[in-house]
């Protein structure tokens, strides 16, 4: 049953066809017979109101000759002409409303035209406009006549009668009943003056509707107290004018309606039962010739599950699903035994390769990992699970010696060692996305003992690997980590070049001066001293390398503490700049100090505190250009003292401002490159052992200003 309700399955949309199939035959049939039904019942209702409509006409044609006529008459007879001339205003009264009884008249006046000299002094003057036609009056519609009357022997009218019949509603049931629909006088705005539909429908609303077809000239569909109308109108003739009066016929079509609803609901019932019973037929049908694919269904859906011992039915259906059970039975034992084949092998690979130290991967030819050790996906920062399938090189990320990203898939398989550097998984994370060809690490060889980077130095040899059958070859790398004896052997040969360095420059100038000292004997007094200068400049930074060496090595063992004390900041101050004084001289630039009035004393180590500002002064010479002046500024910033070296060097970048402290890490731009890079180590340490905190920032007029900071003793800052 559940196939039957999944609109992919085939039982589905075989049912499903089925069913549609049947409609189309059952509406094809009924649907037409439907359609030609209701359309003729429609004409023939139109076609009724079209022929009430003419009917109405003429009746009203006809008693508006009758109007006439009656006129005609009453003018000829000679009594009236008696009363006239000899009798009293109320026997005229009398004999007319005798008249209008007898005729079924509404009302029936003499008057005297107006304009001319009376005949008959006793009657009213007639109206401006002699009504005549249908007119809507005060007291309602109604159809009018005027007739004059001359007396005997004359030619000129002496009184004018008038003679009106009310279309109320008396006279249009007797109308509707004639004419076999309902009947109503519209005025020319659409209101409703008098009808046969009801006493209450000249104030209450009529919904109006267009008519569905074009059976009638102005048709129209009514609702009248939720009975439904077809209705069509006309305008009534008025003498003079055009008509404001029009007559409506209305056909009552509510059981045409209810006849049409219920050939609606019996094609609708059919229709739907006959689908009912089709649709049972189909199930029932389908089901008996789905039922065995639905066994080999589940069974197939088991042994894809896991379930690869699943027993496949032997089916007595028909042939064709008899030969697909056998078929998967015979695909079931050969899976199984191709499994069985599958977990040897594994398992010695598996015992191989944990034998091995180093990681071992394997990728296909687009470069996806099939298989790769534990030691390997370590160096990758990954668990093995979520290792298969990772491109090779979006795994672990190689850059050659250059820092440029390298693609594994390139390796020779001539199974030569090859040297290549991968980032760690927490700095691969941030450098995401790059590909084979663009700058990925700064270096791959470190070059400082303090790489900025976190990178993983490899020796990766490849070979290409076989698979037995038909598969495709692919690639094993054997990957050994030989970070640390690199970095070991990096940081050996940069120290002991840097030491090399350093020491080889001041020793040349050095045993220069010495060698001319020795060899000039009359030297003057003022050249001996300027002979003197690079000896002392030499000695000094020798002695400043010496104590940045002892520092760095105490602060490696464990042994740089300070001999705390009272500290006068001026004093340090005047110590550091005579100790840089003559190489300041010797790149003609000068010093500039900036403090306040008052410096408050502090506690620490007078002497390692020189030194910093030593080292800090000495980088500022060393980074500035000639003939520029350095600046020394001390400021008071509550309870810290504030010390910042400003030069105008090429500045450090903003990214470089935390390596910048760290042990043999020496600026990239300046006049000198001297140094081993320990100089701003030992201030680091040194200013955070005395509580405080270093740093660096971009100068705005140019250059870098590093400042430190140091806690002022509680009695000064309470002064």
């Amino acid at each position: 049953m559940r196939h039957l309700l999944d609109l992919r399955s085939y039982p589905a949309r075989l049912v499903l066809g089925s069913l549609i199939l049947i409609l189309l035959t059952t509406l094809s049939a009924g649907a037409p017979a439907y359609w030609l039904t209701r359309t003729e019942l429609e004409r023939l209702a139109w076609s009724h109101v079209a022929a009430a409509k003419h009917a109405t006409h003429s009746l009203l044609q006809a008693e508006q000759e009758r109007l006439v006529n009656l006129l005609a008459l009453l003018v000829e007879r000679p009594t009236l002409q008696r009363l006239l001339n000899e009798g009293t205003p109320d026997d005229i009264d009398a004999y007319l409303s005798a008249f209008q009884s007898q005729s079924d008249l509404s009302f029936l006046i003499l008057c005297n035209p107006s304009g001319e000299a009376p005949a008959f002094p006793s009657l009213p003057p007639c109206p401006h406009r002699l009504p005549s036609g249908f007119q809507a009056m005060e007291f309602g519609p109604a159809a009018m006549a005027n007739r004059p009357i001359a007396p005997h022997n004359s030619s000129t009218s002496s009184a004018v009668a008038i003679a009106g019949r009310l279309l109320d509603g008396a006279f249009l049931r007797r109308l509707a009943t004639d004419t076999g629909v309902e009947q109503s006088v519209l005025s020319h705005d659409g209101r409703r003056l008098a009808s046969s539909l009801g006493e209450n429908l000249t104030s209450s609303p009529i919904e109006h509707h267009p008519a569905p077809t074009a059976f009638a000239a102005g048709a129209t569909t009514l609702i009248v107290n939720d009975r439904r109308y077809y209705a069509a109108s006309f305008p009534l003739p008025q003498s003079g004018d055009a008509s404001t009066l029009y007559i409506e016929a209305a056909l009552p079509v509510d059981d045409l309606i209810a006849t049409r609803n219920r050939a609606l609901s019996i094609l609708t019932l059919s229709t739907g039962a006959v689908a009912l019973l089709a649709a049972i037929a189909g199930v029932w049908t389908v089901r008996r010739l789905t039922n065995p694919l639905e066994q080999l269904t589940r069974v197939a859906e088991a042994i894809s599950g896991g379930d690869l011992t699943a027993p496949v039915p032997l089916l007595s259906g028909p042939s064709e699903v008899r030969t697909l059970a056998v078929a998967l039975q015979r695909s079931q034992d050969s899976m199984l035994a191709a499994l069985d084949n599958l977990a040897q092998a594994r398992d010695w690979l598996d015992s191989l390769i944990r034998s091995v130290v180093e990681g071992v991967a394997t990728f296909d030819q687009a470069g996806r990992v099939t298989f790769i050790n534990e030691t390997a996906a370590r160096l990758a920062g990954v668990d093995v699970e979520n290792a298969l399938d990772q491109h090779i090189d979006d795994l672990f990320a190689a850059s050659d010696e250059s820092g440029v990203r390298i693609s594994l898939t390139d390796i020779p398989h001539d199974r030569s060692k090859h040297r290549a550097g991968i980032l760690s998984h927490d700095a691969r994370e941030s450098k995401a996305g790059r590909r084979p060809g663009e700058r990925a690490l700064r270096r791959v060889h470190s070059t400082t003992a303090s790489q900025p980077e976190a990178i993983i130095l490899l020796e990766i040899s490849a070979a290409r690997l076989t698979a037995p059958g038909s598969a495709p070859p692919q690639t094993v790398l054997i990957l050994r980590d030989i970070t640390q004896e690199e970095s070991l052997r990096q940081l050996r040969s940069y120290f002991l070049s840097s030491i090399s360095h350093e020491f080889r420059t001041p020793l040349s100038a050095l045993n220069a001066s010495m060698e001319l000292l020795m060899s000039e004997t009359d030297l003057t007094a003022t050249e001996m001293r300027e002979l003197m200068k690079p000896v002392h400049l030499s000695l000094i930074s020798l002695q400043t390398l010496i104590d940045n060496l002892l520092e760095s090595s105490s602060i490696e063992a464990g042994r740089f503490v300070l001999r705390q004390g009272p500290v006068y900041l001026n004093q340090v101050i005047a110590n550091a700049a005579q100790v840089v004084q003559p190489l300041l001289e010797r790149r003609d630039q000068s010093l500039a100090v900036s403090e306040p009035t008052f410096l408050p004393r502090l506690t620490g180590d007078a002497a390692r505190l020189t030194q910093v500002l030593v080292n800090l002064l000495t980088n500022a010479s060393k980074y500035s250009p000639m003939h520029s002046i350095i600046h020394l500024v001390v400021e008071r910033k509550g309870a810290t003292l504030r010390l910042s070296v400003i030069d105008q060097g090429a500045g450090v970048p903003p990214e470089e401002g935390d390596r910048i402290f760290r042990r043999f890490v020496r600026g990239k731009d300046g006049s000198e490159q001297a140094g081993v890079g320990l100089g701003l180590h030992v201030v680091k340490t040194a200013v955070e052992l005395h509580g405080g905190q270093v740093g660096v920032e971009q100068h705005a007029g140019g250059g870098s200003v590093f400042w430190f900071e140091l806690p002022v003793m509680p009695e000064e800052t309470a002064a």
